[in-house]
């Protein structure tokens, strides 16, 4: 019953008011014309665009940290994902950014931008998952030789290294393809929802094959997937439609793996990789995250 209660306190707290303070935070900021065309990298002042995005992460650390420290891993994660989720919210689109610049100018910081937060979101998983440890230990088992924070052999003749290096592809593949499918408008929740479920597909692939090379992967390695997804998004719209991108950006045919952005990818990903690991453990019956 304690716990119970623990669990809906933080969640609660994440969605009603740390998640509202980020998202008033990122909602400040604004574009060289005054308007609303922002992510942390694009807009009138980085400095505070910057500043932005620490307090959001750490803020997301916080009650990470406690959901994995005293309730579950995935809970934790989740928490985090709810709090960047709020903050994603009070950005602009990558439409938003195209159209203010009627130039692709951008794109490649975009692309830079949604690396950048999705790779911070894995290093989030890394440190909720080596926090969560002191209490489950079965997260990080002590005799496995595998890879410190990412992926561990089950037993003495699985190779981790080499199942990282299988995983990992397709959990991108896994991601580029379900993103692309869902993000077929601009809409704010349509995007983060193309990367949530994007993420579920990374963590679900990943973890179906490491269970079938006896390895247990930590939530790490499929947000490595999808930050390189989030890098590639923007580089590969402005690569296929080139000089017609700004037309088509304004008639809305953006290419979808270019819609999410920034704190879109961040957020899906820490929303999303419990649930796709909670659901494929469950059906290989070797869970590494409970459900939040």
């Amino acid at each position: 019953m304690t716990k119970a209660t623990l669990r809906w306190a933080l969640i609660s707290l994440s969605l009603l008011l740390v998640g509202p303070a980020v998202a008033w935070v990122v909602g400040g900021l604004r574009d060289v014309d005054g308007g609303r065309a922002v992510t942390l990298l694009v807009n009138g002042s980085l400095p505070r665009g910057l500043l932005s995005g620490l307090v959001v992460f750490a803020a997301a650390t916080l009650v990470g940290a406690v959901g994995a420290r005293f309730l579950a891993l995935g809970l934790g994660v989740t928490c985090a994902g709810i709090v960047l989720a709020w903050a994603a919210w009070s950005m602009g689109t990558a439409e938003d950014v195209l159209r203010r610049a009627n130039s692709p100018a951008d794109l490649p910081r975009l692309a830079l931008e949604g690396f950048l937060v999705t790779a911070a979101a894995a290093a989030l998983c890394a440190f909720l998952t080596k926090v969560a440890t002191h209490r489950d230990a079965h997260l990080a088992p002590r005799n496995a030789k595998g890879i410190p924070g990412l992926i561990y052999p089950t037993d003495t003749e699985a190779d981790a290294r080499l199942t990282l290096a299988i995983a990992v592809p397709a959990a991108i593949a896994a991601a580029a393809a379900v993103t692309w499918l869902l993000a077929v408008t601009n809409a704010r929740g349509q995007t983060l929802a193309a990367a949530l479920f994007g993420a579920v597909a990374a963590a679900a692939a990943a973890q179906v094959i490491a269970a079938s090379r006896r390895c247990l992967i930590t939530p790490a390695v499929p947000a490595l997937a999808v930050a390189a997804v989030a890098l590639a998004g923007p580089l590969i719209a402005n690569a296929v439609q080139g000089s017609r991108i700004i037309d088509l950006t304004f008639s809305d045919h953006l290419l979808p793996i270019a819609r999410p952005i920034s704190l879109d990818w961040a957020a899906g990903t820490l929303l999303g990789i419990p649930l796709g690991l909670s659901w494929a453990g469950s059906m290989l019956e070797k869970k590494l995250v409970e459900p939040a």
